[in-house]
């Protein structure tokens, strides 16, 4: 049974505009020869809202949700995508009651609305305040309901602000066909800059300074490192020595786990870029088990063999998000609005914040084919 854990539960939005970080890539890839960042990948779920059906308790292609979430829950059983899953996340409170404010909080909401495909909003609005009813007593439990509605504000209000984005990139879509890279790369860094300061706003305005901080302040971290990196590589100045040595002190600003990640991702990519290059220019998997072998030693060319995997796994997930994408954005009689909130949803179910990163720029070079 999978357990639902800070690792493998969804995050929230991500810094990339909707034109996609794969159009910004491919603008600056000129000033750079380091391969781009990626985040290992994570297995998670799905995103919908209409009017309240309550499902069949005896119905066998859902998730128990007694065994899901520990008790037999009065609304029935879980969307079949949360078989397999426990929300074994435990919400904290202090000697005086009072709920102590961590991230736990949010896997516990993203969880419930990574049915949002699958169930309405109101059921499952139901089903996480039965959860909290469950966990906590007051006054913890009066707390947990008030961030949830703020949650739940700052996630509507993600939807004018992507359009807005949206309508930003849109007005200066003809200048940019006509302009250099570097003035492409600069206009696209202005408007990834004004996007990071309106998504920061809107936590701000939705959610309490302490509910933010503990929600988004790695994610707010790694987002205006990737910021500044790509600011760094824009540089024409720079040599590439010199991006390289910025870059490594940017990392020492990251919090411990997330720099952690972020170094093991990047010897991934390392690995994968040297893995190409000998692929290219006509050697063979032995060739390539020989540079692992001389880089690393015996016992990790076993381990590069599982990352060989991995990145199989993570082509799969891929390609299933995008069916998904695909089959949400051909539904008829929905409005483009409904339709973007969806697509939002099922991207922040099935990936963390890191990995959408990835997922955007994909997205966007699938657009511009």
């Amino acid at each position: 049974m999978a357990t639902i854990t800070k690792t493998n539960v969804i995050a929230g939005l991500s810094i990339i505009l909707l034109f996609g970080l794969g159009t910004l890539h491919s603008v600056l890839s000129s000033h750079s020869q380091q391969p781009p960042e990626t985040a290992p990948p994570k297995k998670t779920t799905p995103l919908q809202s209409e009017r309240v059906s309550f499902p069949d308790p005896a119905n066998t292609t859902k998730a128990s949700s007694e065994a899901a979430l520990g008790y037999n829950s009065k609304y029935g059983n879980l969307p079949a995508s949360l078989i397999g899953t426990e929300l074994d996340v435990r919400l904290q409170t202090d000697e005086y009651g009072q709920l102590i404010i961590s991230d736990s909080i949010r896997l516990v909401f993203d969880y419930f609305l990574s049915t949002i495909t699958e169930e309405n909003f109101d059921l499952i609005d139901l089903r996480v305040k039965e959860y909290l009813t469950h966990q906590l007593q007051e006054p913890a439990l009066s707390k947990a309901n008030s961030i949830w509605q703020q949650y739940i504000s700052l996630k509507k209000s993600f939807i004018g602000f992507e359009q807005e984005m949206a309508e930003h990139f849109t007005a200066r879509s003809d200048q940019l066909a006509s302009s250099s890279k570097e003035h492409k790369a600069q206009t696209y860094l202005e408007l990834l800059r004004l996007q990071l300061d309106r998504r920061n706003q809107l936590r701000a305005e939705h959610l309490d300074p302490e509910v933010n901080d503990a929600f988004f302040s790695d994610e707010a971290a790694y987002d205006e490192y990737t910021f500044s990196r790509l600011t760094i590589n824009a540089d024409t100045a720079l040599s590439p020595e010199d991006k390289a040595i910025q870059i490594q002190q940017l990392q020492h600003t990251l919090p411990e786990d997330v720099r952690q990640e972020l170094e093991t991702a990047q010897l991934a990519d390392t690995i994968k870029h040297k893995t190409n290059t000998i692929l290219a220019s006509g050697g063979t998997e032995q060739d390539v088990e020989s540079m692992r072998r001389n880089m690393f030693g015996e016992e990790a060319v076993e381990r590069f063999k599982a990352l060989d995997q991995q990145r199989a796994e993570w082509k799969a997930r891929v390609d299933d998000y995008l069916t998904q994408k695909d089959q949400i954005m051909s539904t008829e009689g929905v409005t483009q609005e409904e339709l973007h909130f969806q697509v939002e949803e099922l991207r922040t179910s099935l990936f963390d914040s890191r990995e959408q990163i990835r997922i955007r720029g994909m997205e966007q070079s699938r657009s511009d084919v």
